[in-house]
């Protein structure tokens, strides 16, 4: 993926009580630590449906060099399928139209995704393998505003702009200021794509005092 010039990927799908490699492991660190010419490559990847612990069923996931994406429902709720725990990123819609299900393993395309085009839409797709490259989208809408941003530095601008969602259930862990800071459900909250863009529009391009201002920022 470096060497194609990936600024983001995106992984929807993960095996149950499989540990991660060596070999995984050290590709993880390198993409992390040489793609975009030594900035990274932030690499997404879907929590799972399991409704189980992402550390004892998904080792891609709980790795340090990913960011997981769990599921929530259009209410801001929790996705009763979707996997969770201590390394959960942040959550997005697993269905963005009320009629879908949550299987993200189903093949009926049977809609034209374009004026013209072959029957390759789907309006049933959902679950986290859909949360998931939903983030990566908004990642490279936030890269597009500033692609000087490391990819723990667009991380940190995706977890911090994220909606703090489903407070009353989520088994939110409370900060020092007693505000909901982080959920095993949630992360640090959902998805925020307007959000994450305004948080770094809002600086000129290129500035060579971001790691300054990024600091103050938050």
């Amino acid at each position: 993926p470096p060497s194609q010039g990936a600024d983001v990927i995106s992984i929807s799908f993960w095996r149950s009580d499989l540990a991660i490699s060596g070999v995984m492991s050290d590709c993880l660190d390198a993409i992390t630590r040489d793609g975009r010419n030594g900035k990274g490559v932030l690499v997404v990847i879907a929590a799972g449906n399991g409704a189980t612990d992402i550390n004892r069923k998904t080792a891609w996931a709980a790795y340090e060099k990913t960011i997981v994406v769990a599921g929530s429902t259009e209410s801001d709720e929790r996705d009763p399928l979707s996997n969770f725990g201590k390394g959960i990123d942040l959550c997005a819609p697993t269905g963005l139209v009320t009629c879908c299900n949550i299987d993200s393993n189903t093949n009926n395309h049977f809609l034209a995704g374009h004026t013209g085009g072959s029957h390759d839409y789907d309006p049933s797709f959902g679950g986290t393998s859909a949360a998931a490259p939903l983030v990566a989208g908004v990642a490279a809408l936030v890269l597009s505003m500033d692609p000087t941003l490391t990819w723990e530095e667009l991380r940190d601008v995706l977890r911090k702009t994220a909606v703090k969602i489903n407070l009353a259930n989520g088994d939110w862990k409370l900060d020092s200021d007693g505000k909901p800071e982080y959920s095993i459900y949630h992360g640090y909250g959902r998805i925020d794509a307007a959000s994450a863009v305004r948080a770094v529009r809002r600086f000129s391009l290129f500035d060579p005092d971001r790691p300054r201002w990024f600091a103050d920022w938050w």
